[in-house]
């Protein structure tokens, strides 16, 4: 009995080295990645900010944006494409594509390196793979919920000097320069629809993305992802995950866009297969292959 304690316990903290060597390796040491995603969304902050300025001095705009504001034009996305349409371009919104494929780029490299350092020490060490790959999950759901944070950060700074922190969207402010439709928006439709559901999403696909890697390469998968993306932009699809990440498509405001608890729960579902499906590769996976 003392014996299987003993065992347990090695295994524990085994699997613990293991994850605060992830967020070591993969995060603090990486940080000169974060000082981008940084700068990424405050140049979007900083032209949206202006743009208010400009109404405000010159179109005698009433209000100024909260925190909520921030959030909708920096995810917004864009409208459903009507390819019937001749007359529309083909125009991917700058802010949103460039958020969300930097992640992947985030995401994409760290996991499979990690078997050519230290990482493969502490496989060899604990003998057991689901624990690395699990680990790994971990690392991935931190750093997506990282990201979004450097982001939220942003946006609650010029918050502070504008319309406050607060989920209430300003109608004024989303309709007249975001062309969003908040009317209907409450704090709860705002935090379900603005802030839950794409990070639930960005998870999923970050997970998915890694698990990808275990059959191809990281360069594969990022692509992968990468069309997912793009495609989304194109297609107004719950089929086309990316759709979820854009709030222009939300069900809410476009009434053929996706909607959001299905969202959470292809979102939720994603994650689970992702992870079951990644256990079992790498525990056949030739880890000197991947070397």
């Amino acid at each position: 009995m003392n014996d299987a304690y003993k065992k347990k316990e090695k295994s524990k903290n085994m699997f613990l080295m293991q994850v605060k060597h992830d967020f070591i390796m993969g995060t603090i040491y990486s940080w000169k990645k974060y000082i981008i995603v940084f700068l990424i969304f405050l140049f979007f902050i900083i032209n949206f900010q202006s743009i208010i300025s400009s109404e405000v001095k010159y179109n005698s705009l009433k209000n100024l944006p909260n925190f909520s504001d921030y959030v909708i034009e920096i995810y917004k996305g864009r409208t459903s494409f009507n390819f019937d349409n001749k007359l529309e371009t083909l125009k991917i919104p700058a802010s949103w594509i460039l958020i969300n494929i930097f992640l992947t780029f985030i995401i994409g490299y760290y996991p499979l390196l990690d078997l050519k350092t230290y990482g493969m020490q502490i496989l060899l060490r604990s003998k057991k793979r689901y624990q690395w790959f699990l680990s790994k999950c971990i690392w991935v759901i931190g750093n997506v919920i990282i990201y979004y944070a450097i982001g939220y950060v942003v946006m609650i700074l010029f918050s502070v000097f504008n319309g406050g922190i607060s989920l209430t969207p300003t109608n004024e402010i989303n309709m007249n320069i975001s062309q969003v439709n908040t009317t209907s928006f409450t704090s709860q439709t705002f935090f379900c629809i603005c802030i839950l559901l794409p990070i639930i999403i960005s998870i999923a696909l970050s997970l998915f993305q890694m698990t990808v890697a275990l059959f191809t390469t990281s360069i594969l998968s990022n692509i992968v992802i990468i069309s997912i993306l793009v495609i989304s932009t194109f297609y107004c699809n719950g089929m086309f995950i990316g759709n979820y990440l854009m709030i222009l498509r939300n069900s809410k405001i476009d009434l053929n866009g996706v909607n959001t608890i299905n969202g959470l729960i292809i979102g939720t579902i994603i994650i689970i297969i992702s992870i079951i499906i990644g256990i079992l590769k790498f525990k056949k996976i030739d880890i000197l292959d991947k070397n």
